[in-house]
């Protein structure tokens, strides 16, 4: 598939929707759920941000936090809507903290981290529901 492959596929796949149904569907929602969803989505990035700055804590390794804020958002924004959160996730974090000077020692230590936390987190979460 090409560079307009995505852009034809999507297109296709909303040609039976009209816009003004989209509109007035998105309006119907309650502002108060709204503003849930966004906020949750807010506390979720700011969850992720903690990951990496964990991480660089955990190998003595300082950066600022809005650099850190700043390449995790972009790479969580990116690793979830593309998915293959280890590969993209990664390259984007390799690009933005070696430009700072970080070693490529150091981003495999804080990608390690992130990754075994998170999955860490998420099977002491899920052990209770599968047993």
């Amino acid at each position: 598939m090409g560079p307009m492959g995505s852009p034809k596929a999507i297109a296709n796949e909303l040609r039976e929707y009209n816009y003004h149904d989209i509109l007035n569907s998105l309006a119907a929602i309650p502002k108060s759920r709204l503003s849930l969803a966004i906020g949750l989505t807010v506390l979720g990035y700011l969850m992720m941000i903690g990951y990496d700055i964990l991480g660089f804590s955990y190998i003595n390794r300082s950066l600022t936090w809005n650099k850190i804020a700043l390449t995790n958002f972009i790479s969580s924004a990116f690793s979830n809507t593309i998915g293959f959160a280890l590969l993209t996730g990664s390259a984007i974090r390799y690009r933005f903290y070696t430009s700072w000077g970080v070693s490529k020692l150091a981003i495999a230590q804080v990608i390690a981290f992130v990754n075994f936390t998170f999955w860490l987190g998420m099977f002491a979460i899920a052990k209770p529901r599968l047993s």
